[in-house]
C-alpha cells in the first residue's frame, strides 16, 4: 500500500509520457517533472507570443511603408499645384499693381499743361459765361462724345 501512495505522490510530480513506435516494435516510457514541463511551456507560449508580437509590428510597418510612398507621391503633386497657384496669384498681383497704377494716374488733377496747348476745356470758357447754349452752336458744333 505504500508503494501506491508512492506512486500517486510520483504522478502528482512528474508527467508520465510514453513513447510507442508505429510498427510497435518497442516503447519507452518517460517521466518528466512538472515543474520543468511547466516552465518549458510557459517558455514556449511566451516565445511563440514575442514572435507573433513582432510579426505583426513588421507586417504594420511595411504597411505603413508602402502607404508613405504613396502618401510621397501626393504631396508632390500637392506641391506642384501650389507653385501654379503662387504663380498665378503673383501675376494677379502683378495685374492688381498696374491697374492700381492707372487708377492713381486717372484721378490726377487734369490741367491745360498736361495736354498741350490744343488741348481746349469742355465746355468752352465762352459758353459757361454767355447767355445760353444757342451762342455756343452758333459758333461752332458740339465735339462728339
Amino acid at each position: 500500500m505504500s508503494w501506491y501512495v508512492a506512486r500517486q505522490n510520483r504522478g502528482r510530480l512528474f508527467h508520465h509520457l510514453l513513447l510507442v513506435r508505429s510498427n510497435g516494435a518497442g516503447s519507452r516510457a518517460l517521466h518528466l517533472p512538472r515543474v520543468g514541463t511547466c516552465i518549458v511551456a510557459a517558455a514556449l507560449g511566451v516565445a511563440v507570443g514575442a514572435v507573433g508580437v513582432a510579426t505583426a509590428d513588421y507586417l504594420t510597418l511595411k504597411r505603413q511603408a508602402t502607404t508613405l510612398a504613396s502618401v510621397q507621391l501626393k504631396v508632390d503633386e500637392q506641391r506642384a499645384l501650389i507653385e501654379t497657384f503662387q504663380k498665378r496669384i503673383g501675376d494677379v498681383r502683378k495685374e492688381i499693381a498696374t491697374w492700381t497704377e492707372l487708377h492713381a494716374r486717372m484721378a490726377e488733377p487734369v490741367s491745360i499743361r498736361s495736354f498741350g496747348r490744343k488741348w481746349k476745356p469742355w465746355p468752352p470758357p465762352s459758353w459757361r459765361k454767355g447767355p445760353g447754349c444757342a451762342r455756343w452752336s452758333a459758333r461752332s458744333p458740339r465735339p462728339a462724345a
